[in-house]
């Protein structure tokens, strides 16, 4: 069965939540730039209502198999200093795909899907 990508639907959150904690968990032990609050985990869901589905230059990506969420993809348009040319560019926060799903080519389509809304948006 074919891989559907769409726009999250508020439904979906905690699902792309568990994706998000398994994201968080392969990074913060690389990095600590990844590494949370301890109230993040609570914290998440509300974040990504509101600075994503609320924000018309925000939009969050699913990836669909079967009636599950396997990753996610979450971008907005950010507006560039008054040095540079460009004066705005797309900017992926967030990719992730879950474990048992990567290496399928769905980060991958999930990142095309994203570049389509950027260049629809004209960044």
């Amino acid at each position: 069965m074919p891989v559907t990508i769409r726009e999250l639907q508020k439904k979906d959150l905690p699902q792309v939540k568990t994706i998000f904690r398994e994201f968080v968990q392969y990074h913060q032990h690389r990095d600590h730039i990844f590494e949370k609050i301890s109230a993040a985990d609570k914290m998440w869901g509300q974040y990504v209502y509101e600075s994503h589905l609320q924000d018309v230059h925000c939009k969050v990506l699913v990836a669909e198999l079967e009636g599950s969420i396997v990753g996610y993809c979450m971008g907005r348009i950010v507006e560039k200093p008054p040095i540079y040319q460009a004066k705005l560019i797309g900017q992926v926060d967030n990719i992730a795909v879950k474990e048992g799903y990567k290496r399928q080519g769905i980060g991958e389509k999930l990142f095309a899907a994203m570049k389509v809304w950027f260049k629809e948006h004209n960044v």
